[in-house]
């Protein structure tokens, strides 16, 4: 019979110097009165569930800790703290400190939409707090938890039957205790309740193995985004026939990729072969290419990726569930009709990827009778900013939802937040340098007449230099000869990763922009924490939230711009209050986790 007025910690040990730091803050724990605590260890066991399961038999105590040995209790009440849960919610089985209400079709708790609690960790090689959706109540109930620490007031058996090694035995086991009736819950931590100090973790290749363990006996409790009958996932495709690599990480790619990643779709770019894509192997690693063939003379771009996706529809169309496409043109309509007559039952997605173009009187000639016949055909139909939103809904005869584009990351749910201090004093744009839709030139004189005041400050331009801008670039420094150090070009830069660092690094993100439908740049910018100075393009104020996070200046107003820059450069408690703020404003709103969720909804 268990003794319910003993608690006992179990793990698995490979490292005695580390266990006996966990043992040290476990022996500091405040004990209730007339409780007892009881440690087991099992050293180089190989099968953690099978020796979880040992010391779930060779202990009488009715709560149990799971701990791993690199996980230090730092909050003093932890055991009255569980305990008082336990005795109020009888229903809750066990607890974790980290977790997610659902658990992915790919099974990885850490990859959901829907993730509560707080510990500190150091799996990016740094120790930081990793903060997720805080609990509002006592306890939140969830799906699954993390298994650094998972603690129970009944004992349900581990599938060592199954998961016979290090890997999926935890989220295994919050799938057993829900089947056997009970929740599972993550618990309010005014201060997260302990730390895992576990480091970069490497991941052998038996983690690949026990997923599909784990998918293959689980799979249909909790997955719905799978053809049950056909045993295959939902085929989501992109036609753009002109995709190119920096595509990828833009709203072409990211939206079938995080899809694929966190929805479980069998996700699809339809594209022309020979374009070389190399972020295929890293930031969209999973994300599929389907060859689009080159039926038209090429006399004519528009006229040939319309003919061509026609094709390609007409052989493939049967086999997509849904079918993305972008823009108001005629290619747009001509496969619209094709993909619904092949496939009726099949859906379609359009991405208006508009901009206030559409607000001129000459555009309402598109919508005639018959184009709109079409338009009323698809499932979806999206638009990225809330003004365009509001103006469609209020004069077209369309149903239009509002989804922003978002910010491309490696890692969304895990994120680790941009500290001020580390920031310079640097402000800096991304984009095609020297297009006259970027007007780079408006932010270069703007920086020259500020300049004197913020002497202190860079400009960084980012981006590849248009064939001519070159000339502008000498005869600016010829007048501004003092500059040449002040503003720095640092071309394309392609590594995902760099680019950060240069968002990471920058405390003003300035876009001059003269038109834009949704500059991703802004979205990328806040999400390091970028104070935004911006031309009043359509999504300017989607981005800065009416302003709270940045200024907007009217598009080609140069000494307007100056003013905004100096301002904002001599306001250094705004800059770190926006720093801190705008990141949480950035993962709540354009994640792409978020955002495709609603699409995922949506359809």
């Amino acid at each position: 019979m268990a003794d319910n007025k003993k608690v006992c910690f179990i793990t698995c040990v490979h490292n005695e110097d580390i266990y006996k730091e966990t043992l040290l803050y476990i022996n500091n724990l405040n004990v209730l009165e007339g409780y007892q605590i009881e440690t087991l260890c099992f050293r180089n066991a190989e099968n953690i569930a099978k020796a979880y399961n040992k010391a779930m038999r060779d202990s009488d105590a009715k709560y149990k800790v799971y701990i791993h040995e690199d996980v230090f209790i730092t909050n003093k009440n932890f055991i009255k703290d569980f305990i008082n849960i336990f005795e109020k919610y009888e229903n809750i089985g066990m607890i974790g400190v980290v977790g997610s209400k659902k658990i992915p079709v790919n099974g990885i708790w850490s990859e959901s939409t829907d993730k509560y609690g707080k510990v500190y960790d150091s799996h990016t090689g740094k120790m930081q707090l990793l903060q997720l959706h805080e609990v509002e109540n006592e306890c939140v109930s969830v799906k699954a938890i993390d298994g650094l620490i998972m603690i129970t007031q009944y004992d349900i058996t581990w599938r060592e039957d199954i998961f016979d090694g290090q890997h999926f035995h935890d989220i295994s086991q919050c799938v057993e205790f829900s089947k056997s009736g009970y929740d599972i819950a993550i618990p309010k931590q005014n201060e997260p309740w302990c730390i895992h100090d576990c480091g970069i973790v490497t991941i052998n290749n038996n983690y690949e193995h026990y997923k599909k363990l784990f998918l293959d006996h689980y799979l249909t409790e909790y997955s719905p985004k799978y053809n049950k009958e056909k045993n295959k996932k939902i085929r989501f495709v992109v036609l753009s026939p002109e995709c190119a690599n920096h595509y990828l990480i833009k709203d072409y790619g990211m939206i079938p990729y995080v899809m694929h990643k966190y929805f479980g779709y069998d996700s699809r770019i339809a594209a022309y072969k020979g374009e070389n894509l190399p972020y295929l192997y890293k930031e969209v690693k999973g994300l599929k290419i389907d060859y689009i063939g080159k039926y038209a003379d090429g006399s004519n771009f528009w006229h040939d990726t319309n003919i061509n996706g026609y094709s390609y529809l007409a052989q493939n169309a049967k086999k997509i569930d849904i079918l993305q496409i972008y823009w108001l043109i005629p290619r747009t309509f001509n496969w619209i009709k094709i993909y619904k007559y092949i496939n009726p039952k099949g859906k379609v997605y359009l991405k208006l990827d508009e901009n206030v173009r559409i607000k001129n009187k000459n555009f309402d000639k598109i919508f005639n009778k018959t184009n709109i016949n079409i338009l009323n055909q698809c499932d979806l139909i999206s638009v990225e900013t809330k003004e365009l939103y509001e103006y469609i809904n209020k004069n077209w005869s369309l149903k239009v939802a509002y989804i922003p584009n978002g910010f491309f990351a490696y890692d969304y749910e895990n994120r680790m937040d941009v500290k001020y201090e580390e920031k310079e004093n640097i402000i800096c744009t991304v984009g095609r340098i020297g297009n006259n839709l970027k007007a780079t030139e408006i932010l270069m004189e703007a920086f020259k007449i500020a300049s004197t005041h913020i002497p202190n400050w860079t400009l960084k331009i980012i981006g590849s230099i248009e064939k001519g801008f070159e000339t502008y670039i000498e005869n600016f420094f010829k007048e501004s000869p003092n500059l040449k150090d002040k503003i720095i070009f640092t071309g394309k830069i392609i590594d995902r990763e760099r680019l950060k660092k240069e968002y990471d690094k920058s405390k003003i993100f300035c876009l001059t922009s003269r038109s834009e439908s949704f500059c991703i740049a802004l979205a990328e910018a806040i999400s390091s924490g970028c104070y935004i100075i911006s031309s009043n393009i359509v999504s300017a104020n989607d981005i800065t939230d009416n302003q709270k996070y940045g200024d907007i200046f009217e598009i080609d107003n140069i000494e307007q711009l100056s003013q905004l820059l100096i301002h904002a450069c001599h306001n250094e408690t705004k800059l770190k209050r926006v720093c801190n703020e705008v990141q949480n404003y950035a993962y709540e709103k354009f994640s792409w986790v978020k955002i495709c969720a609603k699409i995922d909804k949506l359809l």
